[in-house]
């Protein structure tokens, strides 16, 4: 109201808001994002929208609120930046988003209404951490493993950008036979099924959904090697039987071959043999073995991979050695009529004198075969080699040289010698009469006295 001198009066009425209410900051994070617990901030990729809003909650409700913000990055910030839209962030790693919005009056121009928070922006895949268990052995000059049916694959992942936060989802697949598996959420170490070549496909993300790919060819193999072991020279199988007689100078040879799909690893082979109730260590072989005492050795192999197939006992190779270097024992049984010669190896016979062959086996080679064979010298010359067959006599009248020998399956050979006289030749009868005599004629007779 306003009077002037004379009485005048002016009236003038308006309305005031008192407001010092500062705008209310609304600020929408798009997809993709993760917030991080119990903290303001979030974890965002280069595409994630950042879209800001307003609210006026004072009684003054002005549509002109001005909206700015400014970003650190790196050590600096950015000018304040009027908002006209949605925008996101141009680099990876940490940054610092401030916000003011304010009214026409000035409210929420104070940094005690700045709204603040910290985004990552990461968009780096995190890094698949695949663990292999045991048993394993890795391919050379590849990143493919043999495995087993038993051995356990476990899935990790660790970050590798700046968002440190969030839990990683894996799924993976597995190829076989020429078919792909569905994908399978990972939920825990898993093992393959059948043997043969798989392929293993793995699919990792982070929360914001950037991935990491994997794939490795695993060999899954549970053949065990096969063993050749060759016997060598002298030997002699025993019938119906694996096992062998042989000498100490038989070289027994072992070999094994990978019959299973991974063939990448070398093969070990290892003996222990059994003699006089005592098992030797396991050996390993490295070249031709061969016993070194007779009688009975059992030699027990085993081959293995990489993997370990084959070192179970039911893989293993066991064969019983009679070693054996023992001669036959040869019997000569000399007929009648005889007559030893004292004090020499010589014998007066007939040729009616049959002269008898025998053979025993000394050794431990439990083998029957025994070959018995003899030879006569006479006049000079030596017969050939006769297989013995049964009783024999001599067919001349004077001196022979009888040689017998005996061999074993292996060669062992016994030798007999013995001189003999065949003689059917009479003795010379002389007759001396004494005196007196006087010889009868014509005749052979004598008349003498006593």
């Amino acid at each position: 109201i306003a009077i002037d001198s004379i009485g005048n009066t002016q009236y003038h009425n308006e309305t005031f808001y008192v407001d010092n209410t500062p705008p209310i900051i609304i600020k929408t994070v798009g997809e993709p994002n993760c917030w991080i617990p119990d903290t303001p901030n979030y974890c965002v990729n280069l595409s994630t929208l950042i879209t800001l809003e307003t609210e006026e909650e004072g009684c003054c409700q002005s549509e002109y609120i001005t909206i700015e913000y400014k970003i650190y990055y790196d050590g600096e910030w950015t000018d304040w930046i009027p908002y006209e839209g949605p925008f996101s962030f141009d680099e990876e790693c940490e940054h610092v988003l401030i916000v003011r919005a304010y009214d026409c009056l000035g409210n929420g121009k104070d940094d005690q209404y700045w709204d603040t928070e910290t985004f990552y922006v990461d968009e780096t895949p995190p890094e698949i951490i695949k663990t292999v268990g045991e048993p394993k052995c890795e391919v050379p000059g590849t990143d493919n493993w043999c495995v087993t049916t038993d051995t356990l694959i476990t899935l990790e992942a660790e970050n590798q950008g700046c968002c440190d936060y969030g839990e990683f989802s894996f799924k993976y697949r597995i190829w076989v036979d020429g078919v792909w598996t569905e994908w399978i959420q990972y939920d825990g170490p898993f093992t393959f099924d059948e043997e043969c070549m798989h392929y293993l496909e793995v699919l990792a993300s982070d929360c914001l959904g950037n991935e990491a790919f994997d794939n490795e060819t695993f060999y899954v193999d549970e053949t065990p090697p096969e063993i050749t072991k060759t016997v060598g020279e002298p030997k002699c199988p025993i019938p119906d039987t694996e096992d062998y007689c042989i000498t100490t100078e038989t070289e027994i040879t072992i070999e094994a071959e990978d019959l299973g799909c991974c063939n990448y690893g070398d093969i070990t082979i290892e003996y222990q043999i059994w003699y006089d109730g005592q098992w030797t260590e396991w050996t390993e072989y490295t070249g031709p073995i061969s016993f070194e005492e007779e009688c009975e050795h059992v030699l027990r192999v085993r081959a293995y991979d990489c993997l370990g197939n084959g070192k179970d006992d039911q893989y293993w190779d066991t064969e019983t050695f009679y070693v054996d270097e023992t001669p036959p024992e040869i019997t000569k049984t000399v007929g009648e009529p005889k007559c030893p010669i004292p004090d020499t190896n010589q014998t007066c016979v007939t040729t009616e004198t049959e002269i008898t062959l025998e053979a025993s086996n000394k050794g431990c080679c439990p083998s029957e075969y025994l070959t018995l064979e003899y030879r006569i010298w006479f006049d000079g010359a030596w017969t050939d080699w006769t297989e013995y067959e049964g009783p024999f006599s001599f067919e001349e009248e004077c001196m022979h040289y009888l040689e017998v020998r005996a061999s074993d399956c292996l060669g062992n050979t016994a030798y007999n010698y013995q001189t003999y006289y065949v003689d059917e030749t009479p003795p010379e009868i002389t007759k001396t009469v004494g005196e007196p005599k006087c010889p009868i004629p014509d005749t052979e007779d004598y008349c003498i006295t006593t």
